[in-house]
């Protein structure tokens, strides 16, 4: 029966001991990064998959809001389209900028996306007549009025998506940022538009009707104003070709 003399096991008890902590300083530093790569991989398309999301349920919401005007139950179905979609609109941007999948692609989308929910929304919003108005002006003067500010709003959108893509086409490395005005803009008609839903499907009456009718047409007034400033000073200014 052969022995192991203590200095020759405590040297084995030592060398295992330093292999197993070299096997677990190597699993740590390498495990980081291999979820880092898995997650890099099965996050890739989580951004472009909400914006495609939105383009769908774009239409989506346009049906329910036009059933919604005769069948009202309707038209909270329609209050869930809308906050769904313009939910998706930030979450697109923000898992793309946490996780580093930011591309042309993406940005190009988002874009169409964005036009695609909100420029139909709009109008749709004007024609089932729920959009704060006075009933005493009348409803060729409530047609004619949000008709005409939605005309500056779609054509706003159309200049500015010329003028990145002749800027894009002129300096093909370059970038057009999104400034803040249209920020605003957005973040306006989403809140307006979310208000106007609800109250049309709440069926507000009375002081809260008007409170509600207040907010909602200082919101899209403030929109307008932005999206003008947006068009006129930032990109016809700054990246018109």
């Amino acid at each position: 029966m052969s022995t192991v003399s203590p200095p020759r096991a405590a040297q084995r008890l030592h060398d295992h001991r330093r292999y197993g902590m070299v096997v677990v300083i190597a699993a740590l530093y390498y495990a980081p990064w291999g979820r880092k790569l898995q997650l890099a991989k099965s996050t890739r398309q989580v951004p472009n998959a909400l914006t495609h999301l939105r383009l769908l349920l774009a239409p989506l919401f346009l049906i329910l809001l036009v059933l919604g005007a005769f069948h009202h139950p309707l038209m909270w179905g329609a209050l869930a389209i809308w906050l769904l979609a313009i939910t998706t609109d930030h979450l697109d941007g923000l898992s793309s900028r946490a996780w580093g999948h930011v591309s042309d692609y993406g940005k190009y989308w988002d874009s169409v996306a964005d036009k695609a929910l909100t420029i139909p929304g709009l109008l749709g919003l004007i024609l089932v007549h729920i959009m704060p108005f006075s009933p005493a002006l009348g409803t060729t003067t409530y047609f004619a009025s949000y008709l005409a500010l939605w005309a500056v709003y779609a054509y706003r959108d159309y200049r500015v998506t010329v003028v990145r893509n002749r800027y894009k086409v002129a300096y093909p490395s370059g970038s057009v940022a999104a400034d803040n005005s249209g920020k605003v803009k957005t973040a306006c008609v989403m809140t307006g538009a979310s208000l106007v839903i609800l109250t049309a499907a709440a069926g507000f009456t009375g002081t809260t009707r008007i409170a509600f009718d207040i907010v909602n047409a200082t919101l899209f007034m403030v929109a307008v104003v932005f999206s003008l400033y947006s068009w006129l000073f930032i990109y016809e200014r700054r990246y018109r070709v």
